[in-house]
């Protein structure tokens, strides 16, 4: 700033990349607009379009700003480009705050699933159809072509009505240990699970849709996709930020938090080869810092 002629050293790819953030809605706008009414906020431009019946008044107060309200019957926010590249993916995260209006049917958080083998579906779960656990939140893959899937039914009652929750999942295909699912910021007492039959997650042309055929009826926010592995420090991270984004921030992996009135940052250095180095904490009053923001 000031200096037009100093080296720009902006690094979009790197941030919002393969080790950053995939794609973020936020839901700030209208979604009766005609197209772009959820804008990502990453540099992918993975925009989307609202389908259903959905109105002005249908953007209402948010975990992080602004939320969307789901009928619960024809809602849904849907990408205008296919994203292919989920086809292809060996590792995938994704995190969403939800609030549920009801608790007797099965309503889909996001997915990019084509119903016949093949893909991921993110949702609330009336009864599970293996552990027959009621009210809980369901993190399904499966397989293409052999349709074999791998799923984690979340603690009954981790899904009930009326109340604001993040949940996440990380999948790793071909692993003992392959996916798990965590409910803010705590992993279940069900996760991990394995995805040793799980070599492809490919749904084809399948849209990546949020609310999708089984409507979720509530409010979403902040949904976030990343074409990585989160660890249980990365989601505790997110669901701190996006929980009281007023008093924590962080850099890199979290610790603890400071006392009250204090607020404590953790930051390291990605090298160019992905490794990172020089981890340090340091505490800040929080009157000092409330001017940086």
């Amino acid at each position: 700033y000031g200096y037009a002629t100093t080296t720009d050293f902006q690094n979009k790819e790197g941030t919002f990349g393969a080790l950053g953030e995939y794609l973020v809605y936020n839901f700030n706008r209208d979604p009766t607009l005609s197209k772009d009414s959820a804008r990502d906020s990453t540099y992918s431009y993975r925009n989307a379009s609202s389908t259903g019946d959905m109105t002005t008044s249908d953007v209402v107060a948010g975990q992080v700003g602004d939320g969307l309200d789901f009928d619960g019957t024809n809602d849904t926010i849907s990408t205008i480009r296919d994203i292919a590249v989920i086809d292809t993916a060996d590792t995938l995260s994704g995190c969403i705050w939800n609030k549920p209006d009801t608790q007797t049917t099965d309503d889909v958080l996001f997915e990019k699933d084509n119903g016949s083998g093949g893909g991921f579906s993110f949702f609330r779960d009336d009864t599970g159809a293996i552990t027959g656990r009621t009210d809980m939140f369901n993190i399904r893959m499966e397989d293409q072509p052999t349709a074999a899937q791998a799923s984690i039914e979340a603690a009954t009652d981790s899904g009930t009505s009326g109340v604001m929750r993040h949940v996440c999942f990380a999948y790793k295909e071909a692993d003992d240990t392959g996916l798990r699912l965590y409910i803010n910021g705590v992993e279940d007492a069900n996760s991990p699970t394995s995805t040793s039959a799980i070599t492809s997650i490919d749904a084809g042309t399948t849209a990546f849709v949020i609310g999708s055929s089984a409507a979720f009826d509530g409010i979403l926010d902040d949904v976030r996709l990343w074409f990585r592995f989160l660890d249980a420090m990365d989601v505790l991270t997110i669901y701190n930020n996006t929980k009281s984004s007023t008093v924590f921030w962080t850099f890199g992996s979290e610790t603890t938090q400071g006392s009250p009135g204090m607020t404590q940052f953790h930051y390291r250095f990605r090298n160019d080869d992905g490794s990172e180095t020089g981890a340090t904490n340091f505490l800040a009053e929080d009157t000092a810092i409330s001017g940086l923001f």
